[in-house]
């Protein structure tokens, strides 16, 4: 079976798998932001805490994903077996990014703008919001964009501990050798990565005062060139898939052709025989007859 043929036939189940890890995904990296980003913030305020909270998040960053999993499932209330102990995970490693660039983005505003705003009478809240949150967004937006490939990769394993996703497919077809599970599997992941960092990247751009400047028109035509290109392949594999088939289809009707008339021969063979074995006992009963006829007039 080819890889479009079983593409064709497992549509439905490959979709619910892709909804399965696109949740997961989104629901792990919003929660996230919505630690990360106000601990981020606390960070900028608290110098004190920088070094302990940053270390902690080095820490679940660096530990293997497998061994994450495995280390929660018998936690009471948020491990066992099921996507709240993949969420868990995926929720503490996409922390780091967040918070750490939140920290560099806040810390990173010129002190006399944050000095001129200070003049101009703003507290320290409006200074958040009005001043040094949107400076720092572009970098913000740059750790949600890391978090999210992050935890797009780390959801492939989360099907270990049966939370299902793209990882079902990848790991049914470690256990089945099956290389189309495996190819069906590992290349949505992989597409599901790159959208996310190309369209994360653009919103990214939205942020950056460079990029305000210039059109996002080439962007887009650069993804609708990328798109064109994609469906083509597509379509062009299909149509080699196609003629292959009927390439073997016609190759299939030759073979059962010439079985068929391979078939015929050893009947073809027995009828001569008994044609044969019945043209010399007509023989023999004719000369026998002759016999008996001289026999009888002499």
């Amino acid at each position: 079976m080819s890889f479009w043929q079983f593409l064709q036939l497992n549509w439905s189940e490959l979709l619910l798998l892709v909804r399965q890890h696109i949740v997961l995904v989104f629901s792990a990296i919003l929660i996230a932001v919505i630690i990360g980003v106000p601990t981020g913030i606390l960070l900028t305020r608290h110098r004190a805490l920088r070094g302990p909270v940053l270390g902690i998040a080095n820490v679940m960053q660096t530990i293997p994903s497998l061994a994450l999993f495995g280390f929660l499932i018998p936690l009471p209330f948020i491990g066992g077996i099921g996507a709240r102990t993949a969420l868990v995970a995926l929720v503490l490693y996409s922390l780091l990014p967040i918070i750490r660039n939140t920290v560099t983005g806040i810390l990173g505003v010129e002190p006399s703008v944050r000095e001129a705003a200070v003049a101009m009478g703003m507290t320290d809240g409006q200074v958040l919001r009005q001043v040094e949150l949107p400076l720092a967004m572009g970098v913000i937006v740059t750790g949600i964009r890391v978090a999210s490939v992050i935890a797009v990769g780390v959801t492939t394993i989360a099907a270990a501990v049966g939370a299902g996703g793209l990882g079902v497919y990848i790991f049914r077809g470690l256990r089945q050798y099956d290389n189309n599970l495996l190819l069906a599997g590992a290349l949505s992941a992989a597409l599901l990565a790159l959208a996310a960092d190309f369209f994360l990247g653009l919103l990214e751009g939205q942020f950056s005062f460079e990029t305000k400047r210039k059109s996002i028109v080439p962007k887009l035509a650069l993804a609708a060139a990328v798109l064109l290109v994609v469906v083509g392949g597509i379509a062009l594999y299909n149509g080699l898939v196609r003629n292959n088939t009927r390439v073997d289809e016609a190759w299939s009707d030759i073979t059962v052709q010439l079985k068929r008339r391979a078939d015929l021969i050893p009947n073809l063979v027995n009828t001569v025989k008994g044609y044969a074995s019945h043209e010399k006992t007509v023989f023999e009963d004719v000369t026998e007859a002759r016999s008996n006829l001289l026999s009888a007039t002499g």
